[in-house]
């Protein structure tokens, strides 16, 4: 296993955890087995009354969903002992763990020993698949979420699966997921779309990243994400004047979202630094320094912050 610090992410594994996994849900009611987008929903109504080991599944799910702790430890107490339980009490301490103190360093090592996951609820799942991405186990990390894409397509478990594949390389994989989430979430569209976009980027081909980043600020002109990754893509293929008018355009979204979404500091901050180059490519000195100059009192801004001053 990889190392098991949750605290040594690249700059790029943190912004992709943050912008996929810790942003809140949708909010789209859970009335059926299917939203009117086509993405299958869990139903805890529809689950079996018990497991094989006793435990009430479709009230653990309901508590799991409810993030009642308290309540699911209750109802491990109340359920007797049966052999080869062992897998299905970790499973529910671990989860306790990452719920009541985010403890997911401490959650790491019980749910390293569970031998059959995929006997676990859904709510268990994601957090275990969550914890082994945290910890970097990214081999582990897909495993786990699989099981919950295979259910149900769920969508943090996609959300999950879509960002271990990218820190493995394996790009192709991580953009059929984004696209899968692109189309039965379009109340998201946007954000999983500027990801897919960054992932050809990285494989460099820009001119499908473009045409994907326009999808994604098509879908939500307001987003810091899209216009971004649009200049990033119009600058790599040479199109600087454009590309300035982009992250000119994600500097003015960043600016009106920055004191309500903590991702807009990194958008404008590289925004600008990005916005620097291109005017240097273009001879524009002055509009260069100036950009500088800006980036250089946000990064003294965000220093004083983390420091406290």
């Amino acid at each position: 296993m990889k190392s098991t610090c949750f605290f040594r992410l690249s700059p790029f594994i943190l912004l992709l955890f943050f912008l996929a996994i810790q942003r809140p849900a949708t909010g789209e009611p859970k009335t059926s087995n299917e939203n009117s987008k086509g993405l299958k929903i869990s139903k805890s109504a529809t689950a079996p009354l018990k497991d094989k080991y006793g435990l009430p599944i479709a009230q653990l799910t309901s508590l799991l969903d409810a993030r009642d702790t308290k309540d699911i430890l209750s109802l491990m107490k109340s359920t007797p002992r049966r052999v080869g339980d062992d897998d299905r009490r970790m499973m529910l301490e671990a989860t306790i763990k990452c719920i009541d103190h985010n403890n997911f360093e401490a959650a790491l090592p019980l749910f390293a020993k569970v031998k059959h996951p995929e006997e676990a609820t859904d709510g268990e799942i994601y957090m275990a698949a969550k914890t082994f991405a945290l910890a970097q186990d990214f081999q582990k990390a897909v495993a786990l979420a699989s099981i919950g894409v295979r259910r149900d397509n769920d969508q943090k478990c996609l959300e999950i699966r879509a960002a271990s594949y990218s820190n493995m390389n394996r790009f192709a994989e991580a953009i059929q997921d984004f696209e899968t989430l692109a189309r039965t979430m379009p109340t998201w569209a946007s954000d999983y779309l500027a990801k897919e976009a960054n992932l050809l980027i990285r494989m460099k081909k820009y001119p499908e990243a473009l045409a994907v980043a326009e999808r994604s600020q098509k879908s939500n002109q307001n987003d810091c994400a899209p216009p971004y990754t649009r200049g990033i893509c119009l600058a790599k293929l040479g199109r600087q004047r454009e590309a300035v008018q982009a992250f000119t355009q994600a500097i003015a979204n960043a600016q009106r979202q920055i004191q309500a979404k903590r991702e807009a500091t990194f958008f404008l901050t590289n925004s600008l630094r990005e916005r620097s180059k291109c005017y240097q490519a273009l001879g524009k000195v002055k509009e260069a320094e100036a950009d500088k100059a800006e980036l250089a009192r946000y990064s003294d801004k965000i220093m004083d912050e983390l420091i406290g001053k």
